[in-house]
């Protein structure tokens, strides 16, 4: 697996944008052309649908989000691409917001082991092969502040792992909501996170917003952490004691019956594999660490229904990156290959 990039940039919104786009002009224009080839396949004979999909969405996504569409504007203009295709790419759900699930494996998966005072976390950042990869971007705001993630090419920061100046950490989950519908992209709710002080500005951000689609999000502070769940029109928080997992199902018992059919097997597969090899390491505060993380993450049992994803014909993902981080620094060591056995990099927030 390719080393993983680094780009530092600073300034606003829009400037940051710009840089990244100037940075990756490449990646984001095949990417780009790419994802337009996927919807013209998915929208066949509906293209006008499609537009007028896109107007509503990003009517709402400029009321509630200016910011972070001047910041994709940035994005557009420096890649040289049209900002409808930029939009259209992280509109996600225009893939699925009108169709049945039909994804052949699923993506992401987040272990929390609580340690007196803070928490250990890893995170595997899956997604399917050859369609996008992620790199480390660190971001400084003029006035002060700003953020480290895991980011994908031409995707706004958020949509992984990441950890802004205020000490918040955030790790996400998909999940596929039943109450799907034309709204906000997920990619504008998690980049708003990623800037976001506080875990009630947070929660605000994920709860009160026309959404596209649902997502999982995991919100670290020090020695706090929730884990909200949201569909496209309810929500729900979740506040684990011990050692947690959460893979791509819901788990709040309010949201369990938002689940969209068809993909229950891949995730609880790893989910089932998760608790009991938690069960069996008794994962009580102090006794599950950063190996029994990294041994989990990297675990291959069940393949292809597995922790760690790697390219084969029943599964169209594979683990991009394992992230883990102890929210007592801002840090993220940051694993390309087998989180069992390779030990990464770290990432501090300062460098």
């Amino acid at each position: 697996m390719e080393r993983l990039l680094e780009f530092n940039v600073s300034g606003f919104n829009y400037d940051i944008g710009l840089a990244i786009g100037r940075k990756f002009r490449r990646e984001i224009r095949h990417y780009v052309r790419h994802n337009n080839h996927l919807l013209a396949e998915h929208w066949t004979g509906r293209l006008g649908n499609v537009q007028d999909v896109l107007d509503e969405s990003l009517a709402r996504t400029t009321r509630a989000f200016p910011r972070y569409v001047e910041e994709l504007d940035g994005v557009a203009q420096g890649a040289g691409v049209p900002f409808r295709d930029i939009y259209a790419l992280n509109y996600i759900e225009l893939l699925e917001v009108d169709a049945p699930y039909s994804r052949k494996s699923e993506t992401c998966s987040t272990v929390v082991a609580p340690r007196r005072g803070h928490y250990l976390v890893g995170h595997n950042e899956d997604w399917t092969a050859g369609q996008n990869d992620v790199y480390l971007l660190r971001a400084r705001y003029p006035t002060g502040g700003g953020f480290m993630c895991l980011a994908y090419y031409g995707y706004l920061p958020g949509m992984s792992v990441g950890v802004n100046s205020h000490g918040m950490f955030h790790a996400i989950n998909y999940l596929s909501p039943r109450d799907r519908r034309v709204g906000i992209p997920r990619t504008f709710i998690t980049r708003a996170i990623l800037d976001a002080p506080d875990f009630k500005t947070a929660v605000h951000i994920a709860r009160s917003h026309y959404r596209s689609f649902g997502q999982s999000i995991n919100l670290f502070r020090r020695n706090a952490f929730i884990n909200i769940e949201t569909s496209a029109k309810r929500a729900a928080i979740r506040r684990p004691r011990g050692v947690d997992l959460h893979t791509n199902h819901y788990l709040h018992p309010e949201l369990i019956e938002m689940e969209s059919p068809g993909h229950m097997q891949w995730t609880l597969t790893r989910y089932g594999i998760g608790r009991d090899y938690i069960a069996q390491r008794n994962g009580s505060v102090g006794r599950f660490g950063e190996g029994q993380i990294r041994e989990l993450l990297g675990s291959r049992e069940c393949a292809p229904f597995c922790f760690y994803c790697i390219p084969e014909s029943r599964n169209e993902h594979v683990t991009l990156a394992t992230t883990i981080f102890d929210t007592r620094r801002l840090d993220l060591r940051v694993i390309r290959g087998n989180p069992a056995g390779a030990r990464g990099r770290l990432y501090k927030f300062d460098d």
